[in-house]
């Protein structure tokens, strides 16, 4: 009864045996014959089928219950067994937001796969809120962000301090006054240690700036509210986006002042038309960890890949 377990799946979650079976790469008849196989055998229906309208039956629900444990228990056998073989084979998703992902991930990547060719990684991006449904639902092994306070969900190993600044165009009028206060892109690429020095400024100087936020669900948009809440500011934005790099092409044209994160420029050159000032609040300051759901088996894949992301962040990420 449990011979074709993942066929019954396969119409569980795609909610059409048409979908299923192309997704199983088989006809639909063969497809219909099997399901109704294994319903003989349990002496019950699993799907109640009303038109083109599929809902499980009560045995349907205890059946896709055991199939789900079943499809858990023999991918973690077969990721156990790849650990077996060492790091000769095997397979990692791993994940992280935009400017993370295009920025510093493939850094990481790039080493992880020069000792390790064999093992398949595949990349993903989302925003903060999407990266932790992602890790609860096991679609991704491995994540990269804040995660702060997900300690009950994820297993965390912290790797970088970063600092979130502000980022405007280096013509803008303001930035003409401010000369002791700002830092150029390059001089962070260049992890310049003068800019411990200098000193932050309050984000009220910029209350009668337009602002480009990123949008909500993500960290930085949580960060920069808090701000302008703490300083009974509020603010004029003029855009909503879901990217970093998109927040700073705006800037460097002029549209605004964007939030960004100091990280951004460590791993690649971006804008140079833009100048940055360190800003005056406790959120300002995160800490970017490196994660997996917590109980979670950890293979020798994930396990590398987290001292590799760790030793890559030690040398450049300070």
């Amino acid at each position: 009864m449990f011979q074709k377990y993942h066929y019954v799946l396969a119409v569980y979650e795609e909610g059409s045996f048409t979908r299923a079976a192309k997704r199983l790469f088989i006809s639909q008849p063969s497809l219909s014959v099997a399901v109704k196989n294994i319903e003989k055998s349990l002496g019950a229906p699993l799907f109640e089928r009303k038109g083109f309208e599929i809902t499980t039956t009560e045995v349907g629900e205890l059946y896709i219950a055991a199939a789900k444990k079943m499809e858990l228990a023999k991918n973690e056998f077969n990721i156990q067994l790849a650990d077996r073989n060492g790091l000769k084979t095997g397979s990692l998703v791993v994940a992280g937001s935009n400017y993370l992902s295009s920025d510093l991930l493939p850094i990481i990547i790039s080493s992880f796969r020069a000792k390790h060719p064999g093992v398949d990684i595949t990349l993903s991006e989302a925003n903060s809120t999407h990266l932790r449904e992602m890790l609860a639902a096991e679609d991704i092994d491995i994540a990269i962000d804040n995660f702060e306070g997900d300690k009950d969900v994820c297993t965390a190993f912290p790797i970088m301090e970063e600092q979130i600044m502000l980022c405007i165009s280096a013509d803008k009028p303001i930035n003409d006054r401010l000369t002791d206060f700002q830092i150029t892109p390059d001089r962070i690429y260049d992890r310049d240690p003068e800019i411990e020095n200098i000193p932050p400024l309050d984000i009220s100087v910029f209350e009668k700036e337009d602002f480009i936020l990123l949008k909500e669900g993500n960290d930085m948009y949580k960060r920069a509210t808090e701000m302008f809440a703490d300083r009974n500011i509020d603010p004029k934005v003029v855009f909503y986006v879901d990217q970093l790099n998109i927040s700073c092409a705006l800037a460097a044209s002029g549209s605004g002042v964007c939030l960004i994160a100091d990280t951004f420029f460590k791993y690649r050159k971006h804008s140079e038309n833009v100048v940055l000032y360190k800003i005056d609040h406790h959120s300002a300051h995160r800490t970017l960890h490196i994660c997996h759901k917590k109980g979670k088996y950890r293979t020798k894949a994930m396990t590398e890949f987290i001292r590799i992301a760790e030793e890559t962040t030690g040398e450049r990420g300070k």
